[in-house]
């Protein structure tokens, strides 16, 4: 509702919401997930942690997030992105600060 009242406030949501497509599409083509079965669990984790990557994101947290426990998401990351989600998450933390870098 406010970004309808400011215009400053609608430009900068649509940069955000610009960044976050391209990242999760990024996402997509760099870690196909390979089984049916795990791709909305995985999904979900991917927005969980191109959202909060910034914050203090822990594997528990994330796991929590998906409704599943901490090793047995951990197991499940692994084998279908095929990056620990620790690796994970520091790719989207250093792709996030090579734009700041070259901007």
């Amino acid at each position: 509702m406010r970004s309808a009242l400011n215009p400053e406030r609608r430009c900068i949501d649509s940069g955000f919401s610009f960044a976050d497509s391209t990242r999760y599409a990024f996402t997509d083509s760099v870690f196909p997930v390979d089984s049916p079965e795990n791709a909305l669990v995985i999904k979900t984790a991917i927005v969980y942690i191109n959202k909060h990557f910034s914050e203090n994101v822990t594997l528990s947290a994330v796991a929590d997030n998906v409704f599943l426990s901490h090793s047995y998401f951990s197991r499940l990351f692994k084998g279908e992105v095929g990056l620990t989600f620790s690796e994970y998450l520091n790719f989207v933390r250093i792709e996030e600060s090579k734009k700041y870098l070259f901007d």
